[in-house]
């Protein structure tokens, strides 16, 4: 990795925006649960998390970044619907 290469020229750069947009929509989602006194489930152990994250990731028998992509479907519909019901 070149440190003197701009950010967005970076082979992962696209990854990370498409993170950073799943992020705002997250956090949307939070304020919405939090406008109607709906709890926000967050992890409690990140550790477990991480290690049965791993194990799942192992037993599925496809590339990992297919799972990024099936996340962002799931969260993309569900603000959508969300949106749609509340705006």
């Amino acid at each position: 990795m070149n440190p003197n290469e701009p950010f967005f020229n970076r082979p992962f750069s696209g990854q990370i925006k498409r993170l950073e947009d799943l992020e705002v929509k997250v956090k949307t989602i939070e304020g919405w649960l939090d406008k109607f006194e709906l709890p926000v489930v967050r992890c409690e152990d990140f550790h477990k998390y991480l290690e049965d994250l791993s194990m799942f990731l192992k037993n599925r028998n496809q590339a990992e970044i297919t799972y990024i992509e099936e996340v962002e479907t799931e969260i993309s519909k569900k603000f959508t619907l969300l949106d749609e019901q509340l705006t």
